[in-house]
């Protein structure tokens, strides 16, 4: 799990789904807003894909985990990280892959 200084708050959340703009991948999709404050994230899982709390916090926690290795050191801004679909595969390594591709995007 990401620690809390590097999670986005409730209203930096509004702020970037108001504001930023959105790059698509495969089972994520990345809503990034940039500025000059250090990079901070949110992983957001909707209901309609897990209905159940405990599989959207295993996913939830996945990513968090694999975006959280990829980060580079020097990023700027803040990132809303959203899951499509359910990756057969093991999820870190599918979820590591599509952040880092994304990330680079930007």
């Amino acid at each position: 799990m990401l620690s809390r200084h590097k999670r986005l708050r409730a209203s930096e959340v509004d702020t970037v789904l108001s504001r930023g703009k959105s790059i698509r991948g495969g089972h994520l999709s990345m809503k990034f807003l940039q500025n000059k404050e250090p990079f901070r994230l949110a992983v957001i899982v909707p209901k309609s894909l897990a209905r159940k709390a405990t599989l959207r916090n295993k996913l939830r926690r996945a990513a968090y985990d694999s975006i959280g290795t990829s980060l580079p050191p020097s990023s700027k801004g803040h990132a809303l990280f959203f899951v499509r679909s359910i990756p057969m595969t093991p999820l870190r390594t599918i979820f590591k892959e599509e952040a880092t591709a994304l990330l680079t995007k930007i």
